[in-house]
């Protein structure tokens, strides 16, 4: 009785090492009764039945403990068999069937060929059609079928683990073998169903391990004209961590820059994630990196893109509803271009950039400016992918280099010139700045201030993120580069997010200044009150006098007078 408590205990915890105890357990003569490990199996919706985790226990259980239940209850338990598993474990795509179909016959036949083995008619039936369907399907003799991992070698794998090859001639003729050539039945997480087995090799593992010996082999077989797309992108995918990007860039950087076109666009993202990762630390072979990105950027160049969108929105022309509104979010361009081979490229640009050092007004070396100059280029429009990247970057630029800068970068922020360009320009520019330098302004400014009548046209950070730079340059005093009038017709102009987000900043702007809060209150908050914010109390919903209750609050301490002077003001009632 303390053993069946304890093993209990073990399965009502809430982590599977504790349900694979308890069915260990039950799988032991006299201690967990056969219709109380039954009740474990197909409660949750008989996810332990079917689970990796508990696969090798709940296998030994319906062979070795099944058939001691009764009619009734074994029936239940085929019935769940023939069910199959839950679609979390099996995805619903066609060539997962033989998966599918493997778990259903691994289970029945573990229960036929129990000591006392009694399948009822249906369950029997579906055991013969699968064991016509699948011929060559037979139980391990060793139990490997027991296990979701068995280390083996060559075509003796079964749900295993394939090792590859250490030796450098012995991994030229693997990758040359069908088990790493294989290219349908491919699963997530780098396994794959092959005749209803589920397979794994370490070559991940052995790409992290061995670069030097797994580069040599690929760059053997490159040279031989023979190009295992997976396992290159499965390599560069592992090469773009840690201390092998620098590594990786010695041992395969010239094969890639020499590698056809086909394959090129084949390795993609791959190759251009990796790119941008070896952008940081790579030394030497400058060349070859501007060789590898005009060559991605070549490919690019010509490809429209087309985004998959809820409801089949245009990505690029966002709709009011789109972002204020309640259908499906948009994505945002810049995550959207950080996972393009054409944003890789761009970020792996700017990183290269940054590493030269470059003083304020030094310009652009020639080799950067072309790139960037094509990027800028506004009949590509898969370049719009680099575009917003660029504009994220637009004061560093324009420090560093002003006439191109004005010439290529800064009229794509205007709306009257496109107002698509202009919407990817300052979706970049508001997610990616932590300011505006006053340096540009008097070129920005116009764009900026214009930005207020488009805001139905930003997602919903952007437009929080506007609002917040307009408050700040009203509560800065920036009356060199704007008027008053000009600061407060874009203010009116904003959305119930965007004037909450202002009220917001001025909460914020205010605790900021603890020691001086009494002076900033009299000095800024209130003529901003006075002269920037909207006079109509049409902008007053509740979400908005909220902030202001708050502003009142933290500013009472410093100003008693504070909540009385915001009520004076229409801003609490």
């Amino acid at each position: 009785m303390l053993a069946l408590r304890v093993a209990e205990g073990w399965w009502h915890c809430p982590y599977p090492l504790f349900k694979r105890l308890a069915l260990f357990v039950a799988t032991q003569d006299d201690i967990v009764p056969p219709h109380t490990a039954l009740d474990w199996l197909l409660g949750d919706e008989s996810w332990w039945l079917w689970s990796i985790v508990t696969r090798h226990e709940t296998l030994r259980w319906l062979e070795v403990r099944s058939p001691l239940l009764d009619n009734e209850a074994r029936a239940a338990l085929e019935q769940a068999i023939l069910a199959g598993p839950p679609q979390e474990i099996v995805q619903g795509s066609s060539h997962l069937e033989q998966f599918s179909d493997r778990q259903i016959w691994l289970r029945l036949q573990k229960m036929e060929g129990g000591k006392i083995s009694r399948l009822g008619p249906e369950a029997k039936a579906k055991l013969r059609e699968l064991s016509a369907k699948y011929p060559n399907w037979q139980l391990a003799p060793d139990g490997r079928d027991e296990f979701f991992v068995w280390n083996a070698h060559g075509d003796d794998v079964w749900d295993g683990v394939i090792v590859v090859p250490h030796d450098h001639q012995e991994l030229v003729e693997w990758l040359k073998s069908p088990q790493a050539t294989y290219t349908e039945d491919v699963v997530r997480d780098g396994r794959l169903i092959k005749d209803g087995r589920l397979i794994k090799s370490d070559w991940r593992d052995r790409c992290r391990a061995d670069c030097p010996t797994v580069a040599g082999a690929l760059r053997a077989l490159a040279r031989d004209k023979e190009w295992n797309e997976r396992r290159w992108r499965e390599a560069l995918s592992v090469w773009s961590e840690g201390e092998l990007r620098k590594r990786s860039w010695c041992e395969v950087g010239s094969v890639l820059v020499q590698a056809p076109d086909t394959i090129v666009a084949g390795l993609l993202p791959a190759l251009s994630t990796w790119l941008n990762a070896i952008a940081r630390v790579f030394e030497g072979s400058e060349t070859k990196f501007r060789a590898l990105n005009r060559r991605i950027l070549a490919l690019e160049k010509g490809e429209k893109y087309h985004p998959v969108i809820a409801q089949s929105q245009d990505y690029w022309g966002v709709t009011s509803e789109s972002c204020n509104g309640q259908n499906a979010p948009v994505p945002n361009p810049l995550l959207q271009a950080r996972n393009h081979p054409v944003g890789h490229c761009t970020q792996a640009l700017l990183q290269w950039w940054s590493r030269q050092g470059l003083a304020e007004k030094s310009e652009l070396p020639q080799d950067i400016r072309v790139f960037l100059t094509e990027l800028c280029n506004t009949k590509s429009e898969n370049f719009r992918h680099g575009r917003v990247l660029l504009a994220g970057h637009v004061v560093a630029l324009f420090l560093i280099d002003e006439a191109w800068t004005q010439e290529n970068l800064l009229p794509l922020f205007s709306w009257s010139r496109s107002q698509t360009e202009a919407r990817i320009a300052w979706e970049g520019f508001l997610h990616m700045s932590p300011g505006i330098d006053p340096a540009i302004l008097p070129s920005f400014k116009g764009s900026f201030l214009e930005t207020a009548q488009h805001c139905d046209h930003l997602l919903r950070e952007s437009i929080q993120r506007y609002a917040r730079h307009l408050t700040f340059m009203a509560l800065a005093h920036t009356d060199t580069f704007f008027t008053r009038q000009e600061l407060a017709d874009a203010t009116s102009q904003l959305p119930e997010i965007g004037l909450e987000s202002v009220a917001l900043s001025l909460v914020d702007t205010l605790q900021a200044v603890e020691k001086q809060r009494s002076q900033y209150w009299q000095n800024r908050v209130l003529p901003y009150l006075d002269r920037i914010w909207p006079k109509s109390q049409d902008v007053l919903a509740s979400s908005v006098q909220r902030h202001f209750e708050r502003l009142g609050q933290v500013a009472q301490d410093a100003c008693p007078s504070a909540m009385a002077e915001l009520q004076q003001r229409g801003l609490l009632p």
